[in-house]
């Protein structure tokens, strides 16, 4: 078991954290335009902490509904915001009541402080995100879909996908048919 202090997580906060949703995987990504943010729900495939960067450890939820798939990240640290941020004190604290959240939907959590050995528990969670297409990357020569996903809450059963049809195509490639819903166990091959 490996407990990793939060700066800021108290028993208080995980105890009283409503954890109902608010307003690499291999598998495609959630059917989503940059129009807004879409609700989908989905399982917990899987929970660890990884690391992208030397010092910062990330909490990293692979959320999954049939072929559909993302990765919630969540930084372990709740201190760093983004350059230009223009109201730390409160970025900071948004930061850390969602990494709070997420801990205790989780119930990855051991006298306050984020308990790893617990993270395994949430597989087969269900799940309601949110998810938004933000353009496109490319990595070595291939383009992929930027989506941002965040995590609403625990719900008590996934639905099927939402398709949209307006799910922007990847560069080079020609635009495909919307496909049909998924009907297959959402944790095969998990």
């Amino acid at each position: 078991m490996s407990l990793i202090t939060i700066p800021g997580m108290t028993q208080d906060a995980l105890l009283n954290t409503s954890t109902a949703p608010t307003g690499g995987s291999g598998l495609r990504p959630f059917p989503c335009d940059g129009f807004g943010f879409i609700k989908q729900t989905g399982v917990v495939l899987k929970c660890e902490i990884k690391s992208f960067k030397e010092g910062e450890d990330t909490l990293s939820i692979l959320i999954g509904n049939g072929q559909y798939g993302g990765e919630v990240l969540i930084n372990l640290d709740p201190s760093l915001t983004g350059p230009g941020c223009k109201d730390v004190a409160k970025q900071q604290q948004n930061n850390l009541e969602t990494l709070v959240k997420a801990i205790s939907l989780l119930g990855a959590h051991t006298n306050e402080k984020l308990d790893t050995a617990k993270l395994e528990k949430a597989h087969g969670m269900a799940v309601q995100i949110s998810v938004k297409h933000n353009g496109f990357r490319e990595k070595d020569g291939k383009h992929y879909h930027k989506i941002s996903i965040y995590l609403d809450g625990a719900v008590p059963e996934m639905l099927p996908v939402i398709e949209v049809p307006s799910m922007p195509t990847l560069p080079g490639q020609q635009a495909q048919q919307a496909p049909q819903a998924f009907a297959g166990d959402p944790l095969a091959g998990w």
